[in-house]
């Protein structure tokens, strides 16, 4: 009977040990799950006279962090520059709305206001690792270096990578300046379909 209690009492320890284990390995399975495929997030506006509805599917993990900024052009800037996503044009954001993403991993339409219906202007969508809670930085890293390089995924000039979409907003009067939906598109997308023969 004795040697029976000194059993049980030496495998309660080791179950409570494996289970400990089995729980951390369980979690390091699910970071390199989500940081070993690509992460995505694909969004599209719908134009009103005067809001902007945008839609999306993600990927990114819940609790994550979106950030919009909607940034003017110059009233200078030649039209087929904007046509052709002159990133560089817009500088101050005029709008910036933030959105996270749900428990169950979706991310709810975001409605923004068109301040000025004759402006033009580059709406963008930005993950920033810097901005995020813990847990979704023990994922991608302080600095992005989690984040799979791809479609979407930006270089910053001091090491550090963002996720980051664009999409012109033209004036009322422009094509596409009303309806929808229009893709947001990534920098390298930009690239491929606006600057390459250039």
């Amino acid at each position: 009977m004795a040697q029976k209690k000194i059993i049980i009492f030496l495998l309660i320890p080791l179950l409570l040990l494996l289970c400990g284990c089995r729980v951390v390995l369980f979690e390091d399975m699910i970071k390199e799950t989500i940081t070993s495929k690509k992460v995505q997030l694909e969004s599209n506006v719908f134009i009103k006279k005067k809001k902007l509805t945008v839609r999306h599917v993600t990927t990114f993990p819940p609790g994550s962090i979106f950030n919009f900024e909607l940034r003017p052009y110059p009233e200078d800037t030649l039209l087929k520059k904007i046509f052709n996503y002159d990133l560089d044009a817009p500088k101050e954001s005029v709008l910036s709305k933030e959105i996270i993403v749900n428990d169950d991993g979706t991310l709810d339409a975001s409605i923004l206001d068109r301040p000025d219906l004759m402006k033009r202007y580059l709406l963008q969508i930005t993950f920033s690792p810097q901005l995020q809670e813990d847990s979704v930085k023990e994922i991608f890293g302080n600095t992005g270096e989690g984040l799979s390089k791809g479609d979407g995924v930006e270089a910053l000039e001091d090491g550090s990578y963002v996720y980051r979409k664009y999409i012109n907003i033209m004036n009322y009067e422009d094509p596409d300046g009303i309806g929808g939906p229009l893709e947001f598109l990534s920098k390298a997308e930009i690239e491929e379909m606006f600057h390459k023969e250039q």
